[in-house]
């Protein structure tokens, strides 16, 4: 996982909406933004998926700090050789 601390917060209006859902646990998923240069690569973190037995719903996730194109890969020192 590449955002352990990651979690999902809902406001009153998308739980109500998306109902049943709550009720089991669900999957999240983030959207990917691909580029050719892998350090581009960004998660919008902002708006995940939530997926509960063939049903998925695209929320606002109000957790504080979250963007919207989040860097996939951790900066840090260049590899050796790069």
């Amino acid at each position: 996982m590449a955002f352990p601390e990651y979690e999902v917060v809902l406001c009153d209006e998308e739980t109500d909406r998306i109902g049943v859902l709550l009720d089991a646990p669900a999957d999240v998923w983030v959207t990917v933004r691909a580029t050719a240069d892998p350090k581009a690569c960004s998660v919008d973190r902002k708006a995940p998926i939530l997926v509960h037995e063939g049903h998925a719903h695209q929320v606002i996730n109000e957790a504080p700090g979250l963007a919207v194109r989040t860097p996939l890969l951790p900066e840090g020192p260049a590899a050796p050789g790069a």
